[in-house]
Formats: C-alpha cells, structure tokens, sequence
C-alpha cells in the first residue's frame, strides 16, 4: 500500500484495493458510529443524543421582545405572541431553536404591541386583549383560556420529544384534550366524513388515482385545522 493509503488506513474507514496498482481504491465505511453522521436535514452540530423525555419543571423564564422562553433546566419552551389572536408555541429539546425560514412566506416581524406578563401561583400566563397562554409550573402543561376565564384548550400530557433515527433530528409530541362534543375541520383533501373526530391522518402529500372513501393520504395535506366547541371555535396550525 502506498504512503498515502496507510496514512488513510489510520482512520476509521477502510481503504480496500482491488491491486496495488490501483490508482483509485475503493472507499467502504463500515461500523461508523451514527452519531458522527451529520444528518442533512439536521443543521445543529454537537447536540446531546436525544431520547424520549417530557418536560420537567419550570425553572427559568426570561423575555426576549414579544417572546417568553421558559425552561426546565434543559429543554426550552418559546411563547411567542404574533398578533391579540395567535400565540405561537415551539419547543427546542436541548434550548437550541432554528432559525425561522419559509420558502412561502415573507420574512414578517409580526407582533402585538399590548400584552402582559403575570405569575400566579400554579402557572405563569401570557395574555393579549383577547386569549391567554398558561403555562404549568409543575408538569410545564400549556392550556389557553379566552376572556371569560374559559379554557379552550389544553395539554392532557405535557409535550415530549423522540430521536429520528432515520434522518437524525427530533419528533416533538403534544397531546391534547378532547372534550366530548368537541369536532374539528380541516387539514386538507380527505375523503371522509366533514367531522374529522376521532380519526388518524397524515400530513403528506400522494398521487393517489381514483382514490377510495377514507383514503389517506391525498392530493393536497393543508397543516391547519378547527376545534369547534359548545359554540366556541380556535385554529391551531402545526
């Protein structure tokens, strides 16, 4: 083998030559362990890696502009107020968030000039003139009650997250309350019944020909869909 070959050789790749005479070995990686692979797909380098782990207890808040980041010590949970009717929530597992990037939408600063910031003893809560977010000290659960002190929405298990094996990066989980004459719309093309209670959809996209009755996935796969309860009604998109 050559000077150069042997140098290589040292790394944890091996350099495999059909005949010494070979001016291009063949190159094969084998027991590269996965957590040095820099997944495409997963712009953040020198993370942790990830298991299955909930939100633990509220120990930090701080404010940044129209944003409140509350942490449990590791993980991060960002409140973000957009406008007196859209409060946006996003969860980084090691405090890290990406940038926020669209291909579809304009780089907006939107954000509301009136809002508060108040702690009680159970929960912290971040209000506009027409919603408010509480956050659970104890368990970190995120519910939203409108202006008659009514919950409309709210965490039946605190948010979690699961490594992608896959393609590297994170799955963040967040289960929800369904209360019982509770309907929801939306989330795109599906041939199924208007009321999209109680059943199991994708958020992909497929080129489905002459498609069946509770086919899924379709078309087109919009990320929004509507709570309507006991005559109140709330959006969240994904």
């Amino acid at each position: 083998m050559k000077k150069k070959d042997k140098d290589l050789a040292e790394d944890p790749i091996n350099i495999k030559d059909k005949m010494d005479t070979s001016e291009h070995p063949v190159v094969t990686v084998e027991d590269l362990d996965e957590e040095t692979i820099q997944h495409v797909n997963n712009p953040i380098v020198g993370l942790k890696p990830i298991e299955k782990v909930f939100l633990g207890v509220v120990k930090e808040v701080r404010q940044e502009s129209n944003k409140y980041i509350f942490s449990d010590g590791s993980a991060s949970v960002e409140i973000k107020v957009v406008s007196d009717e859209i409060i946006r929530v996003r969860l980084a597992p090691h405090s890290v968030f990406l940038d926020e990037f669209s291909y579809a939408v304009p780089q907006i600063d939107q954000k509301v000039a009136v809002f508060t910031f108040t702690e009680e003893e159970e929960y912290y809560a971040v209000s506009t003139n027409t919603v408010s977010c509480h956050v659970n000290k104890s368990n970190f659960h995120i519910s939203f009650v409108d202006n008659d002190g009514k919950v409309i929405n709210e965490d039946y298990l605190g948010m979690h997250w699961e490594e992608n094996e896959q393609f590297g990066g994170y799955y963040v989980y967040c289960t929800k309350k369904c209360y019982p004459e509770e309907a929801f719309y939306g989330l795109g093309d599906k041939p199924t019944d208007l009321n999209l209670r109680g059943k199991r959809l994708q958020n992909w996209n497929s080129d489905t020909y002459s498609f069946a009755k509770h086919q899924d996935p379709l078309y087109r796969s919009i990320p929004f869909f509507i709570s309507l309860n006991e005559g109140n009604a709330h959006g969240i998109f994904l």
